[in-house]
């Protein structure tokens, strides 16, 4: 992989990490040559404490 797309993706998980929401804990990228596929894991605080997690999200930042 060269340098520049390891910045690239770099800079988009950090763009990523500023945008989304505060219970996303995953974010998945497809690239094919028919497009982009994106899918976002989500676990609200209520869920995760009735399953006894403790679980940070793609920011970085405690689920409370």
């Amino acid at each position: 992989m060269t340098t520049k797309i390891k910045e690239k993706i770099e800079e988009l998980k950090d763009l990523i990490s500023e945008q989304i929401g505060d219970n996303v804990t995953s974010v998945r990228i497809v690239i094919t040559h028919q497009g982009v596929e994106f899918n976002f894991t989500q676990r609200g605080a209520k869920n995760l404490k009735s399953d006894s997690i403790s679980m940070r999200n793609i920011s970085g930042n405690w689920i409370l």
